[in-house]
């Protein structure tokens, strides 16, 4: 075993899918029942979504650790007043991360792609 560690909260956690980008960086999503003592961490420069309030069932979450010495290097909640889930991630040559799942949530985010994609 190279690397391993808890991460969760008070509650049910379940890690569903995991990434690597070209710089080894680890991007890990699931979903959370966790209202307190999940490790949250905001993106250092801004700019990035970041929630700090589990809004629902169950939301999703989505980290990265750090590739050099696998440290937390932020994570998110992610979901709305229902049930959410993470269930893949990928990560392109660009750094851009790409989260898909469930959404039982009715007041879910949505929003129009950039260079008119598909919505």
């Amino acid at each position: 075993m190279v690397w391993s560690t808890y991460f969760g909260g008070n509650r049910n956690d379940e890690a569903t899918s995991v990434a690597v980008d070209g710089s080894g960086n680890v991007f890990v999503v699931g979903w959370t029942w966790s209202t307190a003592g999940f490790p949250l961490a905001d993106p250092p420069g801004g700019g990035a979504y970041f929630d700090d309030t589990h809004n629902g069932i169950s939301d999703v979450f989505i980290a990265k650790f750090l590739g050099s010495n696998l440290s937390l290097v932020w994570s998110t909640y992610f979901g709305w007043r229902n049930i959410d889930a993470a269930t893949s991630v990928a990560v392109d040559g660009s750094g851009n991360v790409f989260v898909v799942g469930l959404t039982a949530s009715s007041d879910f985010p949505l929003s129009n792609p950039p260079s008119g994609g598909v919505f």
